[in-house]
C-alpha cells in the first residue's frame, strides 16, 4: 500500500468493518503479493535484448522463406487444357498395353486435373 493514496489495503478495510473474510480476499492478498514480486523483480535487460535479435533474426529468415515460396509460386509452369490432353494422349491405358495399371491411374489423375481447371 506504500504507492497507493490508500491508507488500508480492500482486504485489512473490510476487516475492520466488521465484515466475513471471504475467498475473493484470499486471491485478493495473493494477487498483491505477486504484484508486489513482479515489481520488486529487475529484469535481466542484456538476456530480453539476445532474445529480441533472435527472435529478428528469426523473423528476418521467416520472411526470406516466404519471399522464396512466393516466387516459386509464381514461375510455377501452369497446365493448361492442351497439355494436359497431350499427357492423356500419351498416358492412356491404350497406348500403354503393358502398363494398364500405371496408365489407368495416371490417367484419373490426367482426368481430374482437367475438371479442376473447367
Amino acid at each position: 500500500m506504500e504507492d497507493s493514496h490508500y491508507v488500508l489495503c480492500w482486504t485489512c478495510w473490510r476487516e475492520n468493518q466488521g465484515y466475513k473474510r471471504i475467498k475473493s480476499d484470499d486471491r485478493y492478498d495473493a494477487l498483491q503479493q505477486v504484484i508486489h514480486q513482479l515489481l520488486q523483480d529487475t529484469p535481466d535487460t542484456q538476456h530480453l535484448d539476445n532474445q529480441i535479435k533472435t527472435l529478428h533474426d528469426q523473423v528476418h529468415q521467416l520472411k526470406m522463406e516466404i519471399s522464396n515460396i512466393r516466387y516459386q509460386a509464381q514461375n510455377k509452369p501452369k497446365l493448361d487444357q492442351a497439355l494436359i490432353k497431350r499427357l492423356l494422349m500419351f498416358c492412356h491405358p491404350d497406348r500403354n498395353q503393358g502398363r494398364p495399371d500405371e496408365a489407368g491411374e495416371l490417367t484419373k489423375t490426367l482426368l481430374a486435373l482437367r475438371g479442376e481447371k473447367k
